[in-house]
């Protein structure tokens, strides 16, 4: 997207800017090539962005400097189990009203994880991650004590309520 080097940076600049306001998971790739030409490194992933800041840096000669921090990008789908007739067609129990409440679903954070990803995973839009911080607000703020880390940090092993 990015390859032809006589794009003007102002353009570049407000396509990522577009990209990272838009919230959509894209392709980032990097390739770099050795003085024979050959592949030395290369990476290909879907991601989202997680962070994006624009500085002037006009000191390393530079007019604009880009910070950026990525999320790798997982799709899901619903997998599709094939059934015979009988399974299909076999009565299922019915709760009755006087069963015991449904537990509320929980999830176990990974590595990796953010909740912008868990709200968008869960709850179908990333943006929607403030109403899982404040569901969860104890789980976090307690993770977060005496770090002076950010608000919404979260870590592996915190079990959060899902909506």
């Amino acid at each position: 997207m990015y390859s032809n080097k006589f794009k003007s940076g102002s353009l570049i600049f407000n396509e990522i800017r577009k990209l990272h306001e838009s919230g959509k998971p894209f392709q980032f790739i990097v390739l770099r090539k050795n003085s024979q030409g050959k592949t030395a490194f290369s990476t290909n992933i879907k991601t989202v962005f997680s962070e994006l800041k624009f500085k002037e840096d006009a000191g390393n000669g530079f007019d604009i400097s880009v910070d950026v921090k990525l999320i790798q990008y997982r799709d899901y789908s619903i997998k599709k189990v094939k059934t015979s007739d009988k399974t299909i067609t076999a009565a299922t129990p019915v709760r009755s009203a006087t069963s015991a409440p449904v537990p509320p679903k929980t999830y176990t954070v990974v590595k990796g994880d953010s909740l912008w990803m868990i709200a968008h995973r869960f709850m179908g839009n990333g943006s929607r991650y403030k109403e899982l911080y404040n569901l969860n607000k104890a789980v976090i703020d307690a993770g977060n004590k005496g770090t002076g880390n950010p608000v919404y940090t979260i870590y592996p092993r915190q079990v959060f309520v899902l909506p």
